[in-house]
């Protein structure tokens, strides 16, 4: 039996990301490259796309409180659109989402997608799962050969520009994906 939940109750755990532009500070500074991401542990662990990261070693991070803490890049995996930062000086532990289990969801499931569409502040948006998942090749690359393979989930919900890097859960709060945005389609 699935028990519902309030998308406040999984708030304090999405953040805002962002990076300074050379010679920007203050507050204007999370205009560039606004987007989300979630945290995965009270230590401050977070997880959101890497091309939000591109190349930076260090990201901004504002919680829903509006506490700002920098965070350093551990895992910044282009392939498959994933990155994993650590918060600098937490101090206190913070809320975070847990991660469901693999085989969590089933075709027809619903799922929540939590963003910030449109730049109007945290927004929430139903779907269905399509398809858990299957063994969907992601990237190649041509000079050596390899195909890196993946469970790719497909989900029936309207994803906007502003989701990116933001979790799709499951009807328990729990992380079943993390959303990205590439080009003109929408991808979970």
């Amino acid at each position: 039996r699935r028990v519902l939940f309030r998308s406040e109750k999984v708030n304090p755990a999405i953040v805002d990301m962002g990076y300074a532009k050379p010679g920007q500070s203050g507050p204007g500074w999370l205009g560039h490259r606004v987007a989300k991401g979630f945290l995965v542990s009270s230590s401050g662990r977070l997880v959101t796309n890497s091309h939000v990261v591109e190349d930076n070693k260090t990201m901004k991070v504002v919680l829903r409180d509006g506490r700002v803490f920098d965070a350093d890049v551990l895992i910044n995996e282009r392939r498959v659109d994933l990155a994993v930062l650590q918060i600098r000086n937490v101090g206190e532990p913070l809320p975070f989402l847990e991660l469901a289990p693999d085989d969590s969801l089933t075709k027809g499931d619903p799922v929540l997608g939590l963003g910030n569409a449109r730049s109007v502040g945290h927004t929430a948006h139903v779907g269905l799962m399509s398809s858990p998942g299957d063994d969907t090749p992601v990237s190649q690359s041509r000079e050596l050969g390899q195909i890196f393979i993946m469970p790719l989930p497909q989900v029936d919900i309207a994803l906007t520009n502003g989701f990116s890097g933001s979790p799709l859960l499951d009807m328990q709060g729990r992380v079943v994906a993390v959303t990205t945005q590439g080009d003109d389609s929408h991808k979970v």
